[in-house]
This record gives structure tokens, sequence and C-alpha cells, in this order.
């Protein structure tokens, strides 16, 4: 008699609990959303900036210019847009001084503009502000009210001081000057 071998039966696998099936799907479809919402918005086309608001005080600028400039150099919608280009944009404009811009939900920007303030002219084409920064605007918004400063450069802050004592110095006996030019030989003269 020959004696039957008992048959093994294999295990079976093990059983994943529903809960972490359910936990897979739950993740695949969070990476999924997430994935997908930020293909929409950084879509150019998705939120598109509708509003640019201008703050500041002009006096050799107008709102209206620098919102024409903002509104050509925006490129995109709300999250796409890229607010160093715009502020780069803006600063090529010799009468700001700086611009800081910054995005409004859910379709603006905030652009808050600092024009310089000419203290003098320099030379036969600039002006300088009260740092001594030479800024050079378009001939014909050349102010012609101002003193007539000049000198080699990297002499700006130097004359724009001995501008500064002798007008305090002249004050006294109501006299203003007009000009004051450094050689680049000699020290500031009037």
């Amino acid at each position: 008699m020959s004696q039957a071998k008992p048959r093994q039966t294999e295990p079976a696998p093990p059983r994943v609990p529903p809960i972490m099936i359910l936990f897979g799907i739950m993740v695949a479809l969070t990476i999924a959303g997430v994935s997908w919402s930020w293909q929409m918005l950084s879509d150019p086309t998705a939120l598109p900036i509708r509003r640019v608001m201008v703050e500041g005080e002009f006096k050799h600028l107008t709102p209206e210019h620098v919102q024409t400039v903002v509104v050509r150099a925006v490129h995109g919608g709300f999250f796409a847009v890229k607010v160093n280009e715009i502020r780069d944009e803006l600063l090529i404009d010799a009468w700001i001084r700086d611009a800081n811009i910054s995005r409004v939900w859910p379709d603006g920007l905030r652009v808050s503009i600092v024009e310089q303030i000419p203290v003098a002219r320099w030379g036969d084409y600039g002006l300088l502000n009260a740092r001594a920064d030479i800024f050079v605007p378009p001939p014909e918004d050349l102010p012609r009210d101002l003193p007539q400063l000049s000198g080699p450069l990297g002499s700006e802050i130097e004359v724009l001081k001995r501008y500064e004592y002798i007008r305090t110095q002249l004050a006294d006996i109501g006299l203003v000057p007009q000009a004051v030019s450094q050689s680049d030989r000699q020290p500031c003269t009037e």
C-alpha cells in the first residue's frame, strides 16, 4: 500500500489591510491634485493681473506713466509674474530712485515708487540727488533753476558738501551760490 503524501498547501499571500489601500489611493490623489493645481496656477492665462495700483509722491513722473511701464512688463498671471523683472524695467527710468512691487490677491500688483529729487545739476547732462547720486534724465526734463555743480567723476559728494557749506555761509547775507566746480587738480571753487 502506498502511502499518500499529505498535500502541502502554499501559505496564502499576506492580505493588505483595506486601510493601507485607502491610504495609498489618498496619497496618489493628493499628488495628482497638487500637480494639476500647480500646472493650472503656473499657466500665464490663469489669474491674470487686472489691477496695478501705483503709490508714491510724483513731481517729474505720473502714476499713469508708471502703470504703462508695469503693464508692458507683466508677462504671466498672478503666480507666474516676475516682480523682480518689473522692478528692473522701472529702474531704467532715470527719475525712479527705487521701486517696490508686491502681489495683491487675487489679481493685482501694488507698485511703490520713490522718485528722484534733484538738488543740483551735475555737469552738462546730469542731476544730483541729496545722496550725491548722479542720474541722467532726458535733456528736456533737466530743471533750469538748480545750482550747477561739476567735477571729475567720484568727486560728487565732496562738491555737494562744498556747495552746502558755501550756501550756508552766504545765507547769512542773503546770497545763494549759483555754481561750484572742482577741477582735477584743485579743490572746489566758486
